[in-house]
């Protein structure tokens, strides 16, 4: 015998949901959401994996290395040092050298870094096609051995009020790589979408995320 419905309102989307005993749930909309149209979702490829017999475990499947992660990223690759990577972006950034950068405080030991408007760095946008705002930038991040994370922050402005499509396309392309290549993550944090791109062997610093400081 089914009981009857016990229907609730959720706060948003006006979605009516009846319980009914021993069946689980039904989920029904209010017509009104008929007018309201969906969102579009990127789907994102993981990378190929070649699982055992077993199916406990799998290795990668394409065999990646750093020529792979260079080409994607127009020269760029972990370990490099800051003049290196100032040398080989299409706009350079003046009086780039280790002594000279700033401080990323987020960070206990000695991390330090520079940045420049992603809108100016041609193939670090890694084919994304969606507007990212003028005002967008990436952060080169550096420990003594060299770089170990690319940080995309991206901030919408009056002609691109929302980043965020740009932000998916250009998650979609790192998280496609093999994990022990480049580990990568997308985030909000205050008013910007982060991509942050990491040197798997950067150790504990892979999981640190950048936030915005209080004012």
């Amino acid at each position: 015998m089914v009981a009857s419905p016990a229907p609730f309102r959720k706060q948003r989307g006006r979605l009516v949901l009846a319980l009914l005993a021993g069946w689980g749930g039904v989920l029904w909309a209010d017509p009104a959401l008929a007018q309201i149209p969906a969102p579009v979702l990127p789907i994102l490829t993981p990378p190929p994996a070649t699982w055992d017999h077993d199916l406990l475990s799998a290795r990668p499947a394409l065999g990646q290395t750093l020529t792979d992660l260079s080409v994607l990223t127009g020269g760029l690759t972990w370990g490099m040092t800051p003049v290196d990577v100032n040398g080989v972006l299409p706009v350079r950034v003046p009086g780039i050298n280790w002594a000279g950068l700033a401080s990323a405080t987020e960070y206990q030991s000695d991390i330090r870094y520079f940045w420049a408007r992603l809108d100016s760095l041609g193939a670090l946008r890694v084919g994304s096609t969606a507007c990212v705002g003028r005002n967008s930038y990436v952060v080169f991040l550096f420990q003594a051995s060299g770089l170990f994370r690319l940080s995309y922050r991206l901030t919408g402005d009056p002609a691109c009020p929302n980043p965020g499509a740009a932000a998916s396309q250009i998650f979609g392309r790192y998280v496609a790589m093999e994990w022990s290549l480049a580990q990568s993550i997308h985030y909000r944090a205050g008013g910007l979408d982060i991509i942050d791109v990491t040197d798997p062997t950067a150790g504990y610093l892979t999981t640190i995320r950048w936030q915005p400081r209080a004012r």
